[in-house]
C-alpha cells in the first residue's frame, strides 16, 4: 500500500470518528489496480505534478470507513455529473464485496 494513501485514509478516519463517533469502528483500503466504478485500471502512485484524490465511504454493517481512489474518468464523472447515483451504488457494491471477500479466513 502506497504510505501517501495510508496517511491521507488515517486522516479521514479521525474526522470520521469526530463527526460519527462509535458508528465508524475501522477503516480499510480498497488497494486493487482496478477502479471500483469501471473495473479499468487505476494507479495507487502519486506522481508531482498531479493529484491524487482518496475517497471514502462507510459500510455500515460492520462499521469499517472504506477508502478508495477512482480513474480519471470516473473521478471526473462523479465531481461532474449530478446524476451520481448510479455510479455510487455500483462504487459502493464492489467495494462492499472487495472488503468481505477480503476479511474471509
Amino acid at each position: 500500500m502506497d504510505s501517501k494513501l495510508k496517511v491521507l485514509l488515517d486522516q479521514v478516519y479521525a474526522q470520521s470518528k469526530i463527526q460519527f463517533g462509535e458508528a465508524v469502528e475501522s477503516s480499510w483500503l480498497y488497494a486493487k489496480k482496478n477502479c471500483p466504478g469501471c473495473g479499468k485500471g487505476v494507479s495507487h502512485k502519486s506522481r508531482p505534478g498531479k493529484t491524487l484524490s482518496i475517497n471514502a465511504f462507510l459500510y455500515r454493517p460492520q462499521g469499517v470507513l472504506i477508502g478508495y481512489i477512482l480513474c480519471k474518468k470516473c473521478g471526473t464523472k462523479v465531481c461532474r455529473t449530478t446524476r451520481k447515483a448510479l455510479l455510487h451504488t455500483t462504487i459502493e457494491h464492489s467495494l462492499s464485496n472487495a472488503y468481505l471477500a477480503d476479511m474471509k479466513p
